[in-house]
């Protein structure tokens, strides 16, 4: 897709890519790969690491200028080329799921082991202090069709961290997501998506969740083009809208994009758990749930019920409100069972806070009050007082 895109084009295009998505004509993941061309069409693409241009108008999704070029302290041990390697298994399971292709499809080029330097296996993200230990693992080839990856491991496979990869076009950039907690950084382009570290080398690979593409043209459509600083991480949002973003919506924005991010990394096809609060109704004769909801940070609100799935977006105030209790109010479950008669349903909450403060009482109640009218929204029901 051509950068000079005008903002309008862009969402008839994510619209129609949604459509794409839900199974019309083809999906986003069946899109081949658009290498950048070498001067040699035998040779290897070029790759984050070896190329000397990045993806479109994202100049540090490959940058490393300024972090420490730390390597590794080889092992004399001959490399293994097998196409079968227990060393190899989980990057191979990993990359086959990040890239949506058959693990069958990957081949295992080389596998050597390796002394890196700290404990991020000598690629540290920018800004992350590493453990300053030698740690034993293995440096790690793989490849499909003419693409290859890199990848360096611990001992055990546990900690994975990409070296090398080709260098894809993403398309024109529409989120771009970084977080200082994680060190971890999204680029939600036209075409496809673009993750990894900070500062390190990015892979590029198909939506992960094809929903996303709807929720991505309801934000665009919305809201104006802006940047921010929000407790969900830095964002940059091409929104072609006419609704400037609050803070809250700003945040809100980051946190979808983080849910984005997480599933991409790690390579999931079901969408990831965004859970500040559940909400579960029992009835006491059989314990059997009769309606669970799930509030989420990105500003979504799902009920599971007989009649299957149900899915509201939450207002920008009601929005205000969680994060408050999250900022606030350290994680806690609460059930009914002991502030009502047995001959009641049981009402259960579970909220994942992040503060260090007990909930207040008078804050108990808003936030009863408040998952009751969501409750009511999405069952259309009368939740007992």
């Amino acid at each position: 897709m051509s950068a000079d895109r005008s903002p309008a084009s862009l969402v008839v295009f994510i619209a129609a890519s949604a459509l794409i998505l839900t199974g019309c004509v083809t999906t986003i993941s069946s899109l081949p790969p658009e290498t950048i061309e070498t001067t040699d069409s035998s040779s290897p693409a070029r790759t984050h690491q070896e190329a000397d241009t990045e993806l479109p108008q994202q100049a540090d999704l490959v940058a490393t200028e300024g972090l420490p070029d730390m390597s590794a302290s080889p092992i004399s041990t001959p490399p293994r080329t097998a196409a079968v390697d227990p060393a190899a298994a989980p990057v191979v399971a990993l990359l086959a799921s990040q890239l949506r292709i058959p693990s069958e499809s990957i081949t295992v080029q080389q596998v050597n082991r390796a002394d890196w330097p700290d404990t991020c296996l000598g690629l540290p993200a920018e800004g992350e202090i590493c453990g300053m230990m030698i740690t034993s693992g293995w440096a790690i080839t793989l490849s499909t069709g003419d693409q290859r990856y890199q990848f360096r491991t611990d001992e055990s496979g546990q900690r994975i961290r990409l070296a090398s990869a080709p260098l894809v076009d993403a398309g024109k950039t529409l989120v771009t997501w970084r977080d200082s907690r994680s060190f971890s950084m999204l680029v939600v382009g036209t075409q496809r998506v673009a993750f990894g570290r900070r500062g390190r080398p990015m892979l590029v690979a198909p939506l992960a969740i094809p929903a996303r593409a709807g929720e991505l043209e309801t934000l665009l459509a919305r809201y104006s083009a802006f940047q921010a600083n929000t407790p969900a991480g830095q964002i940059e949002f091409a929104g072609v809208g006419t609704q400037r973003p609050t803070p809250t919506e700003q945040r809100m924005i980051a946190e979808w994009a983080r849910l984005v991010h997480t599933e991409a990394d790690k390579g999931l096809s079901e969408p990831a758990a965004d859970r500040a609060i559940v909400w579960r109704r029992q009835v006491p004769a059989g314990g059997a749930d009769t309606g669970t909801v799930v509030i989420g940070r990105a500003g979504f609100a799902v009920a599971h019920g007989p009649t299957g799935p149900t899915v509201v977006h939450l207002e920008p105030d009601e929005m205000q409100e969680l994060y408050r209790w999250i900022d606030r109010y350290e994680s806690f479950e609460w059930r009914s069972d002991d502030e009502a008669p047995q001959s009641r349903p049981v009402v259960s909450i579970d909220f994942a806070g992040e503060g260090v403060d007990i909930l207040s009482e008078t804050d108990r109640d808003a936030m009863l009050a408040f998952i009751h009218r969501t409750v009511r929204r999405l069952l259309v029901a009368t939740v007992p007082e």
